[in-house]
């Protein structure tokens, strides 16, 4: 039988001036989310967070998408695609989309953070209460912190202690 995994994956969006209002365009049934997170610029964690949660739901998991901008993660819940950062892409049905951490996380045994290294520890600091004993973190997060030069997984470490499990995805680009 089919092993299903509540996962969550946390997106947080940095920039403030996105164009909401842009027509996306439509793929044939290609999920997507949040802020560039499998983008090739600098700044692309959003579109990586997008598109592994769009890969995850194709998959059959139970899957979340988290995003600090309510205003986008409100016009992709309507869409059902990311006209900022994936407009090519469209969330599969069973993909959820929220901009409240607790929603999110709830039920969550893998929690993905694909987040813009300079807002790791934010977002993590916010997450940590909602963040159960045994659960998994994955950083899908490329670079270092600004300012201490430390690992995405050492500020994971840091924020969480040791009641979780630290894990790195990395590698190149990711496609859908």
């Amino acid at each position: 039988g089919t092993i299903l995994v509540a996962i969550v994956i946390i997106i947080a969006i940095w920039e403030t001036s996105l164009d909401y209002g842009r027509e996306p365009s439509i793929d044939s049934g290609s999920p997507g989310i949040e802020e560039g997170l499998f983008d090739a610029s600098p700044y692309s964690v959003p579109g990586v967070g997008n598109e592994l949660a769009v890969h995850l739901a194709r998959l059959g998991h139970d899957a979340c998408l988290w995003g600090r901008d309510a205003a986008l993660v409100d016009d992709i819940s309507v869409r059902r695609v990311n006209a900022v950062y994936l407009p090519d892409i469209v969330l599969p049905d069973g993909l959820r989309v929220t901009a409240a951490l607790d929603e999110a996380l709830e039920g969550a045994s893998l929690v993905v953070a694909a987040i813009p290294s300079h807002g790791v520890r934010e977002v993590i600091r916010r997450a940590a209460p909602l963040v159960r004993q045994g659960q998994t973190i994955i950083s899908a997060t490329k670079g270092l912190e600004q300012g201490t030069l430390l690992r995405v997984s050492e500020v994971l470490e840091q924020e969480l202690g040791a009641r979780v499990a630290v894990a790195v995805l990395s590698g190149p680009s990711f496609a859908i």
